[in-house]
């Protein structure tokens, strides 16, 4: 029988632009054991995938809106979404980190964000929305190269 580490591993990390959830690489996701390729990252790891973000991020508004921004408009947009990240090694050896994204709804931001229940959803796996629009997305980061390798939006055509 095999044994998963479950919600009390997964970090919490907040810092001005960004908030968000580390997953160790023997959390479960959606019930299916871990992959042998998974990898725990560190806090200065998605520090510096949020830099390699930050350095893009008018690019990165520009897929998910499908339109320009100023740097301040998508930094501010951007901040709107809470993050989860999972760690990979590519079979090069690259640590890939993929960022999953939910923007929260005003509804959310007036009424639930301070809730324990609110957040507890963001521990317990992997948050996973068909369709969703710009609210949803994941960006995957190549740490090793400090490229974004992709961007994928839900429902977008």
């Amino acid at each position: 029988m095999n044994t998963y580490i479950y919600s009390q591993e997964v970090v919490h990390i907040k810092e001005r632009d960004f908030d968000g959830f580390i997953f160790p690489k023997e959390f479960a996701i959606w019930g299916f054991p871990p992959s042998s390729n998974r990898y725990t990252l560190n806090e200065n790891e998605v520090k510096l995938a949020e830099d390699v973000l930050q350095a893009n991020i008018k690019n990165i508004c520009f897929q998910i809106l499908n339109r320009k921004h100023s740097k301040s408009y998508s930094k501010r947009f951007m901040k709107k979404y809470i993050r989860q990240y999972v760690g990979y090694v590519s079979d090069d050896g690259h640590v890939i980190i993929k960022i999953i994204l939910y923007r929260l709804s005003k509804d959310e931001i007036k009424y639930d964000i301070k809730s324990d229940i609110f957040w507890k959803q963001f521990t317990e796996d992997v948050v996973q929305v068909y369709d969703g629009g710009y609210s949803y997305g994941s960006i995957y980061i190549d740490l090793t190269n400090k490229d974004i390798l992709e961007v994928n939006i839900n429902g977008m055509a």
